[in-house]
């Protein structure tokens, strides 16, 4: 099989997108062979005229905004655009600002459907469920994945979401480590960063109506912006850079 694919890193999480036609029921096979070839990449995308599906199914917060800047690069844009992108794990499609001279995109957010506390075996935190994807945010707790293999077995024995994470926040909230599991293919990942963790963790953090907070990851920052009236959350946006190789063709 011969594919042509193009690798994204938005905010240092790394996507690699597949712009060759590939048949649904071929996709986990081929997303699993492309993880094997590219250990560096941690999620695979597959491009076609309906939008970004995820090799999983999930929603990517980040791959959604590498995609809205591939768009932008193919329409030949070179200035700031706002764009709609259809991707995976959502029900409707989401606005992304482009600024392609400075290789930098925000994005509209799919808003969390709740927030609730967490209590299990002495871990407390709070959950964060959104479309196609639910985190638990841990607060001044380092990075283990010992202890997040024990949660999510846990947590998957109770509900089935497209992708699961746990975010691990250290240094007065300014440091996160995202660690996720997509159960469709069967893969952990300690994410270069994630959008929809940034979310999670500035959901439960924002205390005003507006709030920005800025998160460094392992392999960059993005800022995620809130804005809520009383406890209900009315916005979300998530940014940061995008940064795309040329494209390039292979055989599987």
């Amino acid at each position: 099989m011969e594919l042509n694919v193009q690798e994204s890193s938005a905010g240092g999480n790394t996507t690699l997108f597949v712009l060759s036609p590939v048949l649904k029921e071929e996709r986990f096979r081929v997303a699993k062979k492309l993880l094997e070839m590219f250990p560096h990449i941690e999620q695979v995308g597959f491009v076609d005229s309906k939008g970004l599906t995820m090799a999983g199914e999930e929603f990517c917060g980040n791959a959604s905004r590498a995609y809205a800047f591939y768009l932008a690069q193919k329409q030949g844009l070179n200035q700031k655009k706002s764009l709609t992108v259809s991707v995976s794990g959502t029900t409707k499609p989401l606005e992304a600002l482009v600024d392609s001279k400075e290789s930098f995109v925000s994005i509209e957010m799919p808003l969390p459907s709740f927030i609730k506390p967490y209590d299990w075996e002495n871990i407390h935190g709070s959950l964060v469920a959104m479309e196609g994807i639910l985190h638990l945010v841990l607060e001044n707790h380092a990075p283990d994945l010992t202890l997040f293999h024990k949660i999510k077995t846990s947590i998957l024995c109770q509900s089935t979401p497209h992708a699961f994470g746990v975010m691990f926040l250290e240094n007065h909230h300014k440091k996160l480590t995202p660690i996720v599991h997509v159960p469709q293919l069967d893969a952990t990942y300690v994410e270069g960063s994630c959008a929809s963790g940034s979310l999670a963790c500035a959901c439960v953090l924002c205390k005003k109506e507006q709030e920005t907070f800025t998160f460094v990851q392992p392999k960059g920052s993005l800022s995620c912006s809130i804005w809520k009236k009383e406890t209900k959350i009315l916005r979300a946006t998530v940014e940061g850079t995008v940064f795309l190789s040329p494209t390039k063709n292979i055989s599987l």
